[in-house]
């Protein structure tokens, strides 16, 4: 049940939950677009399992491309090849390698968020808040896949 994208639904739902209610009682005056957290949670939780041959792999490249595409359109061309270089990424790694530490997870969700802040510096609080919220789904993933002991296990 748990390897189901159902299964990761689930945890990004209830992950979203938790992580709402924890920013909301440590930063009560932060304005949560609940919307856009909900999803970026769910693909959070989905996120890990881009490296195997599966829907969940379809259905996230198919948002991706699209957000590339948007890129290019609206002239962010270093963005747009940035979200190419991070698409190819699975063809070159192995299943439950890199997009299964958490570690590097967290890096490079954090790492793009400043490079987003640094682009648009007047939406920083939003992209944080918004970071947040897809590592929390990406926890919930991991925690159903390896286990809290195993997490952050970096083989």
């Amino acid at each position: 049940f748990w390897a189901r994208p159902t299964g990761s639904a689930v945890a990004g739902t209830i992950a979203f939950g938790l992580t709402f209610g924890l920013l909301r009682s440590v930063c009560p005056g932060i304005v949560i677009q609940v919307p856009i957290a909900l999803v970026l949670c769910l693909l959070g939780s989905l996120f890990p399992d881009i490296d195997t041959k599966s829907q969940v792999q379809l259905l996230l490249y198919r948002i991706l491309f699209v957000c590339a595409l948007l890129l290019f359109v609206l002239r962010y061309f270093w963005l747009g090849a940035l979200l190419g270089i991070i698409l190819t990424l699975p063809l070159v790694v192995h299943h439950r390698g890199i997009f299964h530490n958490l570690t590097w997870l967290i890096l490079g969700s954090f790492g793009c968020a400043f490079l987003l802040s640094s682009m648009f510096a007047s939406l920083k609080v939003r992209i944080f808040t918004n970071t947040v919220f897809f590592v929390a789904g990406v926890v919930s993933h991991l925690l159903m896949d390896v286990g809290l002991r195993r997490i952050f296990d970096r083989r």
